[in-house]
């Protein structure tokens, strides 16, 4: 599938006015392609701006370069380097009134700081991009009503997030990013997935709920394949579909697909999931040799570094496995799981106020005339 936007990035870039355009454009396609995983081609583009510009480069055009390679390192799981790029580039804009850059610049620094759980700092970012931004620019728009969409998600439900992925879908379809769309389809199906699982976790399963979640998650398996992305969101449509049929009580299905999953092109947090999923449905079917071995990599040291929800599943998880096998593997693994359930819920409680204070001061307007 011929991409859109570059299609018609191509066509700015032959036609540019002048180096700072021809540097923007050329830095945008930098980016589609790293966002899409394609490095080698994202690279390329980076180095025909450094080769141009050299030492002498313009503050704007630092901006753009920055994002392009931090969007780089992101999708390589490179998250510090892709941060401090982020931060370099917001500080390059700031500190020379570099105006077209910045709110752009805003919006990925939301980013990084949701993934990190600095919500205030979030909120501050995903404001100032959302109000400084000009209506049509749509990559500023698209990737701020993202954070906002998966925040929502993340502290309430998919009910609560829908407009702003409503909004994501709108400024990415408006200038044909696919990258953009992307990211979207896979954060549904992810978010979802988290809540099913959680659910099923803690007792309480949607049937309806996970079958969504699974068409979701079809949906952007089929859309990367069309699109030629290779982003490592590809590499987690295997983990959100064996969950899913775990839910489902499909152990054997389950198992198959995450023993084929390589867990090194994941980030640290989904392969102790990866290892907690496959003990379970060992124990599930009674293949208890393996068990031992799963748990203690799901356990392991970097289990200290899950956040409060990732916990509260994977000792939900333990303790399921626990009552299976009749082993005790760490000290009220079920107690464990409810104290960190516990913070995880206040925390969802006070961001959920945190973006409807957000909400009501950027003053939308209903999501049918919010474009016009």
């Amino acid at each position: 599938m011929d991409s859109i936007l570059l299609t018609e990035l191509d066509k700015r870039i032959r036609t540019s006015p002048d180096s700072v355009s021809w540097a923007r454009d050329v830095l945008r396609a930098a980016s589609h392609f790293a966002r899409q995983g394609q490095v080698d081609v994202a690279l390329k583009w980076m180095d025909s701006v450094k080769q141009h510009f050299g030492n002498r480069i313009d503050p704007e055009v630092a901006c753009w370069l920055m994002l392009a390679e931090g969007m780089l390192q992101y999708f390589q799981l490179r998250w510090q380097d892709a941060h401090d790029r982020f931060r370099g580039a917001y500080g390059t804009a700031v500190t020379f009134a570099a105006a077209r850059a910045r709110p752009c610049c805003a919006a990925w620094m939301s980013h990084i700081e949701f993934n990190e759980g600095r919500y205030d700092s979030m909120i501050r970012f995903i404001g100032e991009a959302w109000s400084t931004a000009a209506p049509d620019d749509h990559q500023t728009r698209a990737r701020a009503a993202l954070v906002m969409a998966c925040a929502q998600h993340y502290a309430s439900s998919f009910k609560q997030a829908r407009s702003w992925y409503e909004r994501t879908r709108w400024h990415a379809t408006a200038e044909g990013d696919g990258a953009t769309m992307s990211s979207l389809m896979h954060n549904m199906a992810a978010f979802r997935t988290a809540s099913v699982c959680m659910s099923d976790a803690f007792g309480s399963a949607s049937p309806a709920e996970t079958q969504q979640a699974l068409m979701e998650a079809s949906s952007a398996a089929s859309y990367d394949l069309a699109t030629g992305s290779a982003s490592y969101h590809r590499a987690t449509i295997p983990l959100i579909r064996a969950q899913l049929l775990g839910v489902q009580g499909k152990f054997d299905d389950a198992l198959v697909i995450l023993t084929t999953i390589d867990a090194q092109r994941l980030p640290p947090r989904q392969r102790l999931i990866i290892a907690i999923e496959r003990a379970r449905c060992l124990a599930k079917l009674d293949l208890r040799e393996h068990v031992d071995q799963f748990v203690q990599e799901a356990t392991g040291p970097e289990q200290a570094r899950l956040e409060d929800d990732d916990a509260a599943y994977v000792y939900a998880r333990l303790a399921e496995i626990e009552a299976l096998t009749d082993r005790r593997y760490v000290d009220d693994s079920l107690s464990r799981a409810n104290a960190a359930m516990r913070r995880h819920r206040e925390v969802q409680t006070a961001l959920e106020g945190q973006l409807i204070e957000l909400e009501s001061r950027l003053h939308l307007p209903p999501l049918a005339k919010a474009e016009d």
